[in-house]
């Protein structure tokens, strides 16, 4: 199969092919990442179709500054793939053309690819997205089949217990706040005047008031 000829159709003579292995070509066509390195296509023959792939390159170049380490992310990468319709094996990323389709092929394949090696960029936006689809599915899912099974035969004394242990545990926080706003000791009496107006009383003192000039009359702890 010539497959500079078909895509010399598309790419015009910006484009060329180098042979890597024994039925391995590797494309030399204007398809860039966003720092300007260009974008890792090979090319192999498989039966009467040809094979566009990477043979791994796209995901050992997002590894230098995204890793695919958690369930969230592997489901975006797998996203992104299924929207693409590009298959993945052991990291080599490929999808399978005629070969009149070659050139659209390979650029489908190559906006695929750049996707992949973006995860990093857009990963806030779609993890988002991912979050409120994940809050969907629990709603609709897991919390009614949850409250189907606790209202069904014997299931209100479930809820009933549920609901009085969640009182108890509010009932208790609130007391222990409490406790810890409350000073240590209550303070002494303040001291005050009598009702004669003739001493001066508090719980340890008595002073007798009188006119200036004399002697006061009485003074004592009491």
């Amino acid at each position: 199969m010539n497959y500079q000829s078909v895509l010399s159709a598309g790419f015009g003579k910006h484009v060329g092919l180098r042979e890597k292995r024994p039925g391995i070509m590797k494309l030399v066509a204007p398809l860039f990442h966003e720092d300007g390195a260009m974008v890792d296509i090979f090319l192999e023959q498989h039966g009467d179709r040809v094979r566009v792939c990477d043979h791994g390159l796209s995901l050992m170049r997002l590894s230098y500054q995204y890793d695919i380490d958690t369930q969230n992310k592997a489901k975006i990468f797998r996203q992104i793939l299924t929207e693409n319709r590009v298959q993945e094996d052991g990291g080599n990323l490929f999808i399978d053309a005629a070969p009149d389709e070659l050139y659209p092929a390979v650029l489908h394949f190559g906006q695929a690819v750049a996707k992949v090696c973006n995860m990093g960029l857009y990963r806030r936006k779609v993890i988002a997205n991912l979050f409120y689809e994940t809050v969907d599915e629990f709603v609709m899912g897991d919390m009614q089949r949850y409250y189907s099974q606790m209202f069904r035969g014997g299931g209100q004394t479930l809820l009933i217990v549920n609901a009085l242990v969640i009182i108890v545990e509010h009932a208790w926080i609130e007391g222990v706040l409490l406790g810890l706003s409350m000073p240590m000791q209550m303070p002494e009496d303040v001291p005050r005047v009598s009702d004669d107006g003739r001493h001066v009383l508090g719980r340890r003192l008595r002073l007798d008031l009188h006119p200036p000039g004399r002697a006061a009359r009485d003074l004592g702890c009491v």
